[in-house]
């Protein structure tokens, strides 16, 4: 991105699992990590299940900061808030977008994570175009 931050465009497949590895890789990086998640789609009678989760594995990741967009990602909110600096759940995209275009800074570290339906993507160019 133009304002010298580092951003993960990973906004079209997801899975929980493919999530998890998603977190062991931000929390490995250096800087200022964020993490942004949109639901997992089509997983039926266990998605609340399947995204708590997502949540719960944020315990002792150090990720800094999660943002969650969609009704899937705000039990990943729920469950994984108590293991973040800064927790907030979306509800329109423009919101997240505008949100995270004024925080992200040259030592951010910025991971977009959902299911290709989310349209996450929007975010990542929103990012990418900033500052």
């Amino acid at each position: 991105a133009p304002n010298g931050a580092m951003v993960i465009n990973d906004a079209y497949n997801a899975s929980p699992t493919s999530m998890k590895a998603a977190i062991d890789t931000l929390s490995h990086m250096k800087g200022e990590t964020i993490l942004v998640l949109g639901d997992v789609l089509e997983l039926g009678e266990q998605s609340r299940q399947l995204h708590e989760s997502v949540g719960a594995y944020l315990e002792n990741k150090g990720i800094h900061q999660l943002y969650t967009f969609g009704e899937g990602a705000m039990t990943i909110h729920e469950k994984g808030k108590a293991y973040v600096n800064e927790a907030i759940h979306f509800d329109q995209k423009d919101k997240l977008m505008r949100y995270l275009t004024s925080i992200v800074e040259q030592h951010s570290v910025v991971l977009v994570k959902a299911s290709r339906g989310m349209h996450l993507e929007e975010v990542v160019e929103a990012l990418v175009e900033a500052k």
